[in-house]
């Protein structure tokens, strides 16, 4: 589906959306589905899109790192980070709803959507019990 394009699991894939290493200890089963269903639903915190339009006419687009009066971080797809000065930027949209797309619904079976989710939901860090 794509998804090792924008997501980490132990180290392997993309930058751009949330690392799914621990996913299973952190959300419920029902929680998953919605975030892949209805990812715009309840967006991650931390991982907002923006779109930067700089005073040269450039645009960046990606995920906001950072953002205080003085300057913005934004990391694009590709993991670029780009540390913007405010005052080299003309616009600034932060948009509200997911970067994920939000139509897995219709690029999954529904057997491929429960075997995501199951494999999710499995992805949680374990620490080796320790011997008495």
């Amino acid at each position: 589906a794509g998804c090792v394009n924008c997501h980490r699991i132990r180290g392997q894939g993309g930058l751009l959306g949330p690392d799914l290493t621990d996913l299973g200890a952190s959300r419920s089963v029902a929680q998953i589905r919605e975030s892949i269903l209805k990812p715009s639903a309840r967006p991650t915190e931390g991982f907002g899109g923006v779109a930067v339009t700089l005073r040269s006419g450039k645009r960046i687009e990606g995920i906001a790192k950072d953002n205080t009066n003085y300057s913005i971080q934004v990391m694009e797809a590709n993991g670029q980070l780009h540390l913007l000065d405010k005052r080299d930027v003309s616009g600034i949209v932060f948009r509200k709803d997911s970067l994920m797309p939000g139509n897995y619904r219709d690029r999954l079976s529904r057997d491929e959507q429960r075997d995501l989710i199951a494999f999710l939901s499995r992805q949680a860090i374990r620490t080796a019990s320790k011997e008495k």
